[in-house]
């Protein structure tokens, strides 16, 4: 995944999006092309508010240069509304539930342009109710015509998520199913050991 996000570069074997080969010298470009990563351990900047958080590196400014505070706040706000996500923009993301915290980090993905989304094991620290709240969020995206890779070890998740499952031992894909075709047993039954 950190091959396809542009964390890693030195790779042998050919990436496509929409038919055209790409290859990412950072991530920055690939989150140009659309992808972004949302890693397991959070990258917030938790004395940061939520807007500034959704903003990092890329402040709208006044005609005089200055950051626009107000203007920032408004547009993570109707960003995250977008999305299903309710939180005030100007409350320190740190103080938030984790859960929160990674539905405000998935917003600042998406609101960077990615229409390809990399969740690395997001449900690993969340709560039965902060799960159901970025399930929602993921359903809305792929409605919405994102294209969605999520990594977990928790089988309910990946059943209850995924339109198709890719199975990977030592680098190989060893197995490839939708996802309502199969139960546990099978992926049980192909998973690495």
């Amino acid at each position: 995944m950190k091959i396809i996000a542009g964390a890693q570069t030195d790779y042998i074997g050919a990436m496509r999006i929409d038919g055209t080969a790409v290859h990412f010298w950072s991530a920055h470009d690939a989150l140009l092309a659309g992808v972004g990563m949302v890693h397991q351990e959070l990258s917030i900047a938790p004395k940061l508010t939520v807007a500034e958080n959704m903003f990092l590196g890329r402040q709208p400014t006044s005609v005089l240069g200055f950051v626009d505070w107000g203007r920032m706040a408004r547009e993570a706000e109707a960003h995250l509304e977008h999305l299903g996500i309710r939180v005030d923009p100007r409350a320190r993301i740190g103080s938030l539930p984790l859960g929160l915290q990674q539905l405000v980090e998935l917003g600042r993905v998406l609101f960077s342009g990615a229409r390809i989304l990399i969740l690395d094991k997001p449900t690993s620290a969340l709560s039965p109710p902060e799960t159901e709240a970025l399930f929602g969020v993921l359903k809305r995206l792929r409605e919405r015509g994102a294209s969605i890779v999520f990594i977990s070890h928790f089988l309910d998740d990946v059943k209850a998520i995924a339109d198709r499952l890719t199975i990977i031992r030592n680098g190989r894909t060893v197995a490839v199913a939708k996802a309502s075709d199969v139960d546990k047993g099978w992926i049980i039954s192909n998973m690495p050991f």
